[in-house]
């Protein structure tokens, strides 16, 4: 039976207040294990979040399988619009509410769309077990769905 594996970046460097942020010294070593994880699940392909944080995670696995990681735009974090000082505030609103959103952010509903279509798109295109690898609002909207 072909097997998905749903991966959430590992642990991001709170100091960088952009998309970009990396993952902390700790965070790198955890991607590291995930490596080894993935070692006899015989993975056919990787998906992955454009965002360094989810590259930094998930490229030692596709290192140590040899695997190249396909890189999908649509499975980037949401978009907020700007820096948020009271985070957990703002995405409890969210999840309150699937259309809260800032002026120039993302709702859930429409982060749900844009993940599922990709969901959707990758599973028709692939075969064999693969990962996914992306963000936690990003892959908790597809679960919802």
């Amino acid at each position: 039976m072909r097997k998905i594996y749903l991966v959430r970046h590992s642990i991001r460097d709170l100091t960088v207040k952009n998309e970009q942020a990396p993952l902390t010294d700790e965070g790198k070593k955890l991607a590291e294990k995930l490596a080894s994880f993935f070692e006899e699940k015989e993975i056919s392909e990787i998906y992955s979040s454009p965002y360094l944080r989810v590259k930094q995670t998930i490229e030692p696995t596709a290192e140590r399988l040899d695997l190249k990681i396909f890189y999908q735009k649509d499975l980037r974090e949401r978009t907020i619009g700007e820096w948020v000082e009271d985070f957990p505030s703002f995405s409890q609103n969210q999840w309150n509410n699937f259309n809260y959103k800032l002026t120039t952010g993302e709702s859930l509903n429409e982060v749900s769309h844009r993940v599922l279509s990709c969901f959707e798109e990758i599973i028709e295109q692939s075969q064999g077990n693969i990962i996914i690898a992306s963000h936690g609002t990003a892959l908790s909207v597809l679960m919802n769905v």
